[in-house]
């Protein structure tokens, strides 16, 4: 068996060295369930559950990040995490606020999908293939994603 097929990777002495990314992808999924489940119950207050739950983020952020630098195609990957934004965000919106349509609160996917729009300009202008000017797309990004923290 490869080191590529197991789950947990020791080394041939029996130490720890590492997690496959099948399993970080799990351990998000259930530890976002339990955000999901906390605030389907017991409402948005802050509560253990939701606290526990606050760390599937990270970890997706990572393995966002992770795809990004072994994709073939960042521009595909962009475009998949976009259209899954835009998707969910119906269900996300009947979810949070009762409504099919709400723009106070938008889902995390976005949030994702701007992060890796960012990177991507970020590395189009540091090697040269982007001018200062058309990365206005950049900044855009950058201010919907600050967006909450400057009108509050």
């Amino acid at each position: 068996m490869s080191v590529q097929n197991k789950s947990l990777y020791f080394n041939g002495f029996g130490k720890f060295t590492g997690i496959s990314s099948s399993v970080l992808k799990i351990l998000a999924i259930l530890l976002m369930c339990v955000d999901h489940f906390s605030v389907a119950f017991f409402g948005q207050g802050v509560t253990f559950m939701r606290l526990i739950g606050r760390i599937a983020f990270p970890l997706f952020a990572f393995m966002v990040a992770e795809g990004a630098r072994r994709t073939k195609s960042r521009e595909k990957y962009m475009l998949r995490l976009l259209v899954f934004a835009l998707v969910s965000e119906v269900p996300f919106d009947y979810f949070v606020s009762s409504s099919y349509f709400d723009m106070s609160y938008q889902n995390v996917f976005f949030t994702l999908f701007f992060g890796l729009f960012s990177v991507w300009c970020y590395e189009l202008l540091k090697s040269k293939k982007l001018t200062a000017l058309s990365a206005l797309p950049l900044l855009v990004s950058l201010l919907m994603m600050l967006s909450p923290c400057l009108l509050s």
